[in-house]
């Protein structure tokens, strides 16, 4: 199906109060600014979105996301922003509530993760743009897996203590192969999700599985390992404080300094 060309692309940041692993990550400071404050920058940076929404349940983030040119429409309710509340949910309540009060609807939906704190403007902008030129469903921003899915086991059910080869049918000779002769596996890296807004309308949730959704057709966007680092403990932070304070990593790896547009001017969380 051909879609016309897009005018309105959102992104959409996630940003609960009640993280569990690191409390009050989204507003902790790393590398002299607040973490969310980081991916709300590279939003605004980008050649395509021209419009940036927090969702958040909390007051503090909305006030320093605002601070920062995000916009926060409406507080995310609280059923909806519990520790093991689907993000997908959210995706659907917000795109509801904006058609209803504002009759705003994006073209394209774009999820950025704020905990993804090292993401460059120019991978969301290419992930964007991939979606626009080829008219995939769904492009997500991608790094090589750090450890191959060969070489992942599980637990045999019924046993204390016994694990088997998580990839069933391959080969002892493949699962022990050297790691250049392995097959290349990526994993979703977090920097960005970008689907056409029809997507989130119609499903409930991503509708990538090869099960049900074997058509769906899902493009990709390859980053470097070190820009495709997450948050999620009390060591991660201190990590990202180092490599943000080192000049060699800083370069090239975070948005511009420069903001080209603002949140609304035309354009675990």
């Amino acid at each position: 199906m051909k879609r016309p060309a897009p005018k309105e692309i959102l992104a959409f940041i996630l940003a609960r109060g009640g993280s569990t692993g690191v409390p009050r990550k989204n507003i902790r400071r790393v590398g002299g600014k607040p973490l969310i404050v980081r991916t709300i920058e590279v939003a605004r940076a980008s050649r395509f979105i021209n419009r940036t929404i927090v969702a958040t349940d909390d007051r503090e983030i909305a006030a320093v996301s605002r601070s920062a040119g995000a916009d926060v429409p409406f507080e995310r309710p609280e059923e909806l922003s519990r520790t093991l509340s689907r993000a997908y949910d959210v995706y659907r309540f917000f795109l509801e509530k904006l058609r209803e009060r504002e009759n705003y609807r994006p073209d394209i939906f774009v999820m950025l993760f704020a905990t993804s704190y090292a993401k460059r403007v120019e991978e969301v902008d290419a992930a964007i743009e991939k979606l626009i030129t080829t008219n995939a469903d769904w492009v997500f921003t991608v790094c090589e897996c750090e450890h191959h899915p060969y070489r992942v086991f599980e637990p045999v059910p019924g046993t204390p203590d016994q694990i088997r080869p998580y990839c069933a049918g391959v080969p002892s000779y493949d699962l022990w192969g050297n790691r250049q002769e392995l097959p290349p596996a990526y994993r979703i890296n977090g920097n960005a999700f970008v689907t056409w807004t029809e997507n989130i309308e119609n499903f409930t949730t991503y509708n990538i599985d090869r099960v049900r959704y074997a058509d769906t057709d899902i493009r990709y966007v390859l980053c470097p390992q070190e820009t495709s680092m997450d948050i999620d403990t009390q060591i991660d932070f201190s990590i990202a404080d180092f490599l943000l304070s080192s000049r060699d990593f800083f370069v090239g790896t975070h948005a511009p300094s420069t903001v080209k547009n603002g949140a609304r001017k035309g354009r675990e969380e």
